[in-house]
């Protein structure tokens, strides 16, 4: 089934009973009926919203917006309502933004880029809103992608380089344990669904 015209790189995000599909474009967030793939509606102008997730009752959608952070928006509609303000400067900055399965944590990567290399950690805001507390372990440059497996204790996060794709898994203590490596050039992007525990 084909969901709207609008061109560009885009994001999706199914809602939690699967009834609705959430994609981002370059300047707004598009719901969808996924069964009939009528237009449910278009959010009020948003630049660039990417990492879309579900809260847990399927009423508010979580995004980024990078210059202005974590937002999240009713699905009915109304104005965006910041969650954690992209405060940190030009030197660090939020790249991804996923919400727990029971709407209780918000797990974002954060990059430093005030030293020589940039450096790339996980964060926990628990609840949703509350100053994010850094996992001890950096990742590897190139992290890509991150999901909460389904009973939302760790977050699976791919790292991509010329070399592969490395799959890690961290828990909200901040250990960091390699699941998987994969040789090769590697796809351009990984996404996760339906992780097991």
């Amino acid at each position: 089934r084909k969901f709207g015209d609008t061109p560009g790189e885009r994001r999706l995000a199914l809602s939690p009973d699967g009834r609705r599909l959430a994609i981002a474009f370059n300047k707004g967030v598009e719901l969808w009926d996924a069964a009939t793939g009528k237009s449910l509606g278009t959010s009020p102008e948003i630049l660039e919203p990417c990492a879309l997730s579900w809260s847990p009752d399927g009423e508010r959608i979580f995004y980024l917006e990078p210059s202005k952070g974590v937002l999240s928006i009713s699905r009915v509609g109304g104005q965006p309502k910041v969650v954690l303000p992209s405060s940190m400067g030009t030197r660090k900055a939020y790249d991804l933004a996923v919400l727990s399965p029971d709407g209780k944590t918000l797990a974002v990567l954060i990059t430093d880029r005030s030293q020589t290399e940039p450096v790339t950690r996980l964060a926990f805001s628990s609840p949703p809103g509350a100053e994010p507390k850094l996992a001890e372990d950096a990742l590897p440059p190139g992290a890509a992608s991150i999901a909460w497996t389904s009973n939302g204790d760790r977050v699976l996060a791919s790292n991509h380089t010329p070399a592969g794709v490395s799959i890690f898994s961290l828990t909200m203590d901040g250990r960091k344990r390699l699941l998987q490596r994969v040789g090769g050039a590697g796809p351009f992007g990984v996404e996760f669904s339906a992780i097991p525990n």
